[in-house]
């Protein structure tokens, strides 16, 4: 049921984002990398076949939930850092379930060549 509601908040995402458009052609799911809160397998495989996506797209959110297991939406910030470890598409879009049927959604973009020199501190 969580699942249905990515698709529609993807979509409202994107339309108030025109920066993303491509020359007036929106972004579709597959031009995103995705870190998902891993609330379980159901939650990713369903994310995954709702949008189109592989396991590629959603690759950070399987290693959390197979090495960490669902510690609550919160679990998203470990998904984005390791995202941030990794070579990925330009922009990604974040999504957590937080109780009941509630989503937050948001679109980021990865940083530049010279933010990405910086030294980085690991965190656990």
């Amino acid at each position: 049921m969580a699942t249905a509601a990515v698709a529609p908040a993807f979509e409202d995402l994107i339309q108030s984002l025109p920066q993303l458009h491509d020359k007036g052609k929106k972004l579709s799911s597959v031009d995103f990398d995705w870190a998902l809160h891993p609330g379980g397998s159901t939650i990713i495989t369903g994310v995954e076949k709702a949008m189109g996506l592989t396991p590629e797209h959603l690759r950070a959110s399987y290693e959390i939930y197979m090495n960490c297991g669902n510690s609550s939406s919160a679990t998203i910030m470990s998904v984005m850092n390791q995202l941030r470890k990794s070579d990925g598409r330009e922009n990604v879009i974040a999504c957590a379930f937080g109780p009941g049927i509630s989503l937050e959604m948001m679109a980021l973009k990865r940083p530049n060549q010279f933010l990405d020199n910086l030294p980085q501190e690991d965190v656990d």
